[in-house]
């Protein structure tokens, strides 16, 4: 395997583990420990949150936020994760309108936003420092000594 495509995998990975776990923060922020587990238990929450997360991964897909070209232009990507982070809130709302049963929890969406936001490209950022700290090549100049 290529190391390209592991760190894909990884970043595929983080992203997915970012994005749920948002969501359960947000549960949790919004509705308290008992709506929380009322979600979870007796509304399918886990399931809702599993369909938001892969909205999101395809909206993340679609805006070139897995191409490391993107990923090396910091401003490109942080424009790219917003509008990414918006258009998959659009797909979500219509589909919560279309389908209310769907709908995590009232009220969790702007929590989620928020959270996903920050630690979306907080791992961005951490990953694009790692990469270009480990993957640094030294320059070697090579001096002819002599006739």
């Amino acid at each position: 395997m290529s190391a390209k495509r592991s760190r894909t995998y990884f970043l595929i990975l983080a992203d997915v583990i970012a994005v749920f776990g948002s969501f359960l923060l947000a549960l949790y922020l919004r509705l308290g420990s008992d709506g929380f587990i009322d979600q979870v238990d007796r509304h399918s929450g886990l399931l809702k949150m599993a369909l938001a997360t892969c909205v999101w991964l395809v909206c993340l897909y679609f805006h070139d936020l897995y191409d490391y070209q993107i990923l090396s232009m910091r401003k490109e990507m942080a424009l790219r994760a917003v509008q990414a982070i918006g258009v998959s809130w659009v797909l979500l709302a219509v589909l919560y309108y279309l389908v209310p049963s769907l709908e995590i929890g009232r009220g969790t969406a702007l929590y989620a936003i928020a959270i996903t936001l920050v630690l979306l490209l907080s791992i961005r950022l951490a990953l694009h420092s790692m990469t270009r700290r480990f993957l640094m090549v030294p320059t070697i100049l090579v001096v002819p000594w002599g006739s």
